[in-house]
């Protein structure tokens, strides 16, 4: 993981996330994200709060664990 350090912990959707082959998608791989990107990710994996984020032209829908049950 180059420079993902931003993806550390967030529970179950933080691994699913870590562990999905981004390099398959438009994103690419993590470590060259937007950095407006990372940032959103970082919070909405570091709370509590239900939080979920579309991001790009394919509106990639990205989550937390507390946003799961939705």
């Amino acid at each position: 993981m180059e420079n993902e350090a931003f993806l550390a912990g967030g529970g179950e959707m933080g691994a699913l996330i870590r562990a999905h082959d981004w390099e398959q998608t438009r994103l690419g791989a993590p470590h060259k994200w937007p950095a407006s990107l990372k940032s959103a990710v970082r919070t909405m994996l570091s709370t509590r709060h239900p939080i979920f984020i579309f991001w790009g032209a394919e509106s990639l829908c990205f989550y937390n664990d507390s946003y799961r049950p939705s």
